[in-house]
C-alpha cells in the first residue's frame, strides 16, 4: 500500500525508521546522519569520471559495469547507518572480533534486487531533507568562503 506524502513527511521529520525489504528480510533504515552522508561521499568520489557512449549503452553498460559494486556498497552503507558498518561479535576463547555488515549487505542486495530497483532505493534513502540540509550547509560555509582559497601576505595562494 502506498503511503501518504504527510505520512513520509512526518516520518522524515520525526526521523522514525522506515522498512525496506530486500528479498526476503525486511530492514529498519533510519534516516542518514551526517557521518553515513560524508562516509558514502567519500565512496562515490573514488569511483572514477568517465564519459558514457549513449549511442551504445549496452557495450557501455558492460564496460563500466565493474563499478556496480559501488552502488550496493553505498545503498548498504545507507542502509546501515555509520554506527552500523562494523559490530563486534564475542567469541568464546578468542576475546571480540569486528566483522564487517557493510559488504554483506551490498552483496545480498546486488544478488536479490534488479539494477532499477536498486537505483530507487539509493534513491529513497539519500533523497531526504538530510542530503538537502546537509549540502545547503555545505554552500553557505562556501559562500562565506571558509572553505576557498585565501591570500596570504607574501602574495601566494593558501587553503583556509
Amino acid at each position: 500500500m502506498e503511503e501518504s506524502a504527510e505520512k513520509r513527511v512526518v516520518d522524515a521529520v520525526l526521523q522514525r525508521p522506515r522498512e525496506v525489504k530486500v528479498g526476503d528480510k525486511i530492514y529498519k533504515v533510519s534516516p542518514p546522519n551526517t557521518t553515513t552522508i560524508l562516509l558514502v561521499s567519500e565512496r562515490i568520489s573514488m569511483m572514477p569520471e568517465f564519459k558514457v557512449d549513449t549511442n551504445n549503452v549496452t557495450i557501455e553498460a558492460l564496460r563500466l559495469g565493474k563499478y556496480g559494486f559501488v552502488l550496493g556498497e553505498v545503498t548498504a552503507m545507507l542502509m546501515l547507518g555509520s554506527k552500523n558498518f562494523v559490530s563486534k561479535v564475542k567469541r568464546r576463547f578468542l576475546g571480540k572480533r569486528k566483522v564487517n555488515n557493510v559488504l554483506p549487505l551490498a552483496n545480498a542486495l546486488l544478488d536479490n534486487i534488479a539494477p532499477k530497483e536498486l537505483y530507487e532505493l539509493f534513491l529513497r534513502l539519500y533523497g531526504t531533507q538530510d542530503i538537502a540540509d546537509f549540502l545547503a550547509f555545505i554552500t553557505s560555509l562556501q559562500r562565506a568562503n571558509l572553505v576557498n582559497p585565501t591570500t596570504t601576505v607574501s602574495g601566494q595562494q593558501s587553503r583556509a
